[in-house]
């Protein structure tokens, strides 16, 4: 995530004539001494650019359409929110999708009164409530909503409260990494608005409920696109993402996703209704599409937790899942109570005890309408999961699974997507 002057000057574009850019230095020797300091001189329309170096702050965007931008990526330019309580980034206040918040590290935060009761702690690194910003291109971290009898979004949280416009937030490109919720959504909880969360990474964020990254609670509609799970944990259900109880006419899409190794544990086994290793499902009209599930497990009283997706739907619910590859799944791959839906066109691979535990006629004749075939990965030992040139993911019924090129021939790597190289990039 490097950002030269050129790609800075492309996502800026000309402005208008008054918008100016306030300079921000570790040193303090700036147009402003504090990240903060910078906000508050700015007005809306202009550029508050941070140069490398560790700022100990916890920001506000007060309402301002500013662009917040690091001058060298997140690598090299922390926020870092440890040596008080509170979320580190706060916008509340209003903010459009003119607000922009790119290029950090953002870590050490412990969230903000989501209420004015205090007693739902959310949004350990970014608490966003009643605005749109754009959120793109950062290291959200080790950011932790803990000690707290109710709270969520370990990284981030938005929703909508008090009767505002629903708000209509863009999370794109960032890496959310060992974060850690109390309850909910270890990186990240949503929930009222239009949502869309794309080409983000997920690694090892974990809570002790549902939604071990994502945690989307009654969203008016959601789109999950591009994005990676690696190794995230929930307590209960949805081990990477728990979409749970939207509108009846919400639309809920899930396209074009890996999911490796995700895992939930169904705690509250008591209700007996699995758990989602990869994805717990309580949709009013759902599409899961073109993902690729590898590895996720989900435990519990049942030999049929649903490793990769849990339906646990009421009566008049529609799922469609279409064109996604399930692999090496334990505790089956999909488990399946109440609504209606259709499974067509997916790729089954040595799944155990099963593939498809359907509960209620789901999805009846399933199997004729499924390959139940070696989607062959082009090296799965080094958790490079794009398809070979020869993959039945690619032929007549594809593409089918989250990669629609053949990343390999004859079995051999051409360009491989690895948890090896996020491993080294992002993990100390």
């Amino acid at each position: 995530m490097r950002f030269a002057a050129a790609v800075l000057l492309f996502f800026l574009g000309p402005g208008p004539a008054s918008a100016k850019t306030w300079h921000v230095f570790e040193d303090g020797s700036g147009d402003a001494p504090t990240i903060q300091a910078g906000i508050d001189s700015s007005t809306s329309g202009d550029v508050v650019l941070v140069s490398p170096g560790t700022y100990f702050e916890h920001i506000d965007f007060n309402g301002k359409d500013i662009h917040l931008v690091s001058s060298t990526g997140p690598e090299s330019t922390i926020i870092d929110g440890s040596q008080g309580p509170g979320s580190v980034v706060t916008l509340k206040s209003g903010e459009s999708r003119n607000a922009i918040l790119e290029g950090f590290t953002i870590r050490g935060g412990s969230g903000s009164p989501a209420f004015p009761s205090g007693e739902y702690i959310a949004g350990g690194g970014i608490f966003c409530r009643n605005a749109s910003p754009v959120i793109r291109g950062n290291v959200i971290r080790e950011n932790n909503i803990g000690n707290t009898q109710f709270g969520a979004g370990g990284g981030m949280i938005v929703y909508t409260g008090d009767g505002q416009a629903l708000n209509t937030v863009v999370i794109a490109g960032n890496h959310f990494i060992e974060n850690e919720s109390s309850v909910n959504g270890g990186a990240l909880a949503l929930s009222t608005g239009h949502h869309t969360v794309r080409d983000n990474v997920f690694v090892r964020n974990s809570c002790k409920f549902d939604g071990g990254a994502i945690w989307a609670f009654q969203p008016t509609s959601l789109t999950l696109i591009g994005n990676q799970f690696w190794e995230n944990v929930a307590g209960d259900h949805g081990g990477a993402m728990e979409i749970g109880q939207p509108r009846t006419d919400a639309q809920c899409l899930v396209e074009g996703n890996l999911l490796v190794r995700n895992r939930a544990m169904n705690l509250d086994s008591a209700s007996g209704n699995g758990a989602g290793g990869a994805l717990s499902f309580r949709p009013g009209r759902g599409l899961v599409t073109r993902n690729t599930f590898v590895g996720n497990e989900g435990t519990g009283p049942l030999a049929c937790s649903a490793g990769d997706i849990l339906i646990w739907s009421p009566s008049g619910s529609t799922v469609e899942i279409v064109r996604n590859i399930f692999s090496k799944s334990r505790t089956c791959a999909i488990s399946c109570m109440h609504p209606d839906g259709l499974l067509r066109g997916n790729i089954f691979w040595q799944n155990t005890p099963g593939d498809v535990w359907d509960d209620g006629g789901c999805f009846p004749g399933w199997e004729e309408d499924n390959l139940l075939v070696d989607p062959k990965f082009c090296d799965p030992l080094t958790d490079n999961f794009t398809v070979s040139k020869d993959s039945p993911a690619l032929g007549e019924f594809g593409p089918i699974g989250a990669f629609t090129n053949p990343g390999c021939g004859e079995g051999v790597a051409v360009d491989p997507t690895s948890w090896g190289r996020i491993k080294v990039r992002y993990v100390d």
